[in-house]
């Protein structure tokens, strides 16, 4: 028997651009963290691009039929609809809108794990093993590491001093790092595994606003802590530890980020 929950918060902002796919009935799973345009798209109806393609995308996934790897295409191109719908300028990255992809459909037999961009599937075997079975590319490196250094040499007004970076970090998606975006390109990114389900023993699939936060941009990530978190609180402990490492730190300074903490949406699936 599958036992499931998630969790879905809000970050600072006024909207929630993290969509959560939480399907028993079809045992699949997935969080999708929302990226609005740096040219800041607005709906009519008030929805930034990052909400509108994290919830196009969920949608997707939780409608089509096919292997998680065949679906992912139609996603994106769903995206991009929705971006040509809106008049939209895709001409450049600079004005798309886009998300990351985690998403895990469990079968009797064989569970399928897909994954674009920096959400992450955690998987914990019943050897006691856990590892991140797609990888980790955090997109955000290069800018953490100026932030960091920045906050060293006692610098005030950083973000703004990482203006540059951010654009050219934005400019490099789905060539440094995958975005479903409506680019082409972001199917050279896509990420899947199969692996026997009767090997696994739970998942934690997590978008990055539930990163514990680090000093050190370059360090490891370790996720044996989050399942160490996990089993000791669940998911509503795991976020309560992130966001109370995140209020800590009002200045950004000790843990380098964007914000102070952001959209924040995880799934845990017991078998």
């Amino acid at each position: 028997m599958i036992r499931t929950e998630f969790i879905n918060e809000k970050g600072i902002r006024d909207l929630n651009e993290d969509a959560v796919l939480f399907n028993d009935e079809h045992s699949t799973y997935g969080v999708f963290d929302g990226a609005s345009s740096l040219t800041k798209y607005m709906s009519n109806d008030n929805k930034t691009g990052g909400y509108i393609a994290a919830h196009v995308a969920a949608s997707t996934f939780n409608n089509a039929k096919g292997g998680l790897f065949e679906i992912a295409p139609a996603a994106n191109a769903a995206i991009e609809q929705s971006q040509i719908d809106a008049d939209v300028d895709t001409s450049t990255s600079l004005n798309r809108f886009g998300c990351t992809a985690a998403v895990v459909r469990i079968h009797d037999d064989i569970t399928e794990l897909f994954q674009c961009g920096d959400s992450i599937i955690i998987v914990r075997y019943r050897d006691g093993t856990i590892e991140a079975p797609l990888g980790y590319n955090d997109q955000d490196v290069v800018a953490m590491r100026l932030w960091r250094r920045y906050v060293d040499e006692g610098r005030q007004n950083v973000r703004e001093l990482l203006q540059e970076e951010i654009v050219l970090g934005r400019e490099r998606a789905n060539i440094d790092y995958g975005t479903l975006n409506g680019d082409a390109k972001a199917t050279e990114h896509f990420l899947t595994t199969r692996i026997a389900t009767e090997l696994i023993q739970d998942i934690l699939i997590i978008s990055d606003g539930m990163f514990i936060p680090k000093q050190d941009p370059d360090a490891t990530e370790k996720w044996g802590d989050y399942f160490a978190i996990y089993d000791q609180s669940g998911l509503r402990g795991l976020y309560d530890y992130v966001r109370a490492l995140e209020l800590s730190d009002p200045d950004l300074t000790t843990y380098p980020r964007f914000k102070i903490h952001d959209d924040a949406s995880a799934i845990a699936i017991n078998l």
